[in-house]
């Protein structure tokens, strides 16, 4: 059986606010422990549509992972949570970051959502 690839999506924060990902770097590690291939897509970079095709061609997924605060980068998590619900309907979507941390049971109504990782993500997302 193929290792079930997750998906770990920077959404866009707005206008050339560009700086790495190292909370999604911090999860990779942990995730290969428990078995997945994590990929970080960076939307501010690429088409998250277009790679989220690519990789469920390649195997399956084992679930998208999203982080937020507010602001544009809510509006941009929210576009690909849509996408990736409508397009992966059983692929669990999970969003971690300040604003599930702060607000979990507002960021869980939202229908795209299916659950949030509280604080730090790189033990409890796996």
């Amino acid at each position: 059986m193929a290792t079930p690839i997750v998906p770990l999506i920077m959404p866009r924060t707005g206008p050339k606010l560009l700086f790495t990902p190292y909370n999604y770097m911090a999860m990779t590690e942990p995730l290969r422990r428990g078995g997945y291939d994590p990929v970080i897509i960076d939307a501010r970079l690429e088409n998250p549509r277009i790679r989220l095709q690519e990789l469920a061609a390649k195997g399956p997924l084992g679930g998208i992972g999203l982080t937020s605060m507010m602001g544009p980068q809510l509006s941009y998590g929210l576009e690909v949570s849509t996408y990736a619900k409508k397009n992966f309907p059983d692929v669990p979507v999970v969003w971690g970051g300040i604003l599930p941390t702060e607000l979990p049971e507002l960021t869980l109504r939202h229908p795209d959502i299916d659950a949030v990782v509280l604080v730090w993500g790189e033990e409890v997302f796996p």
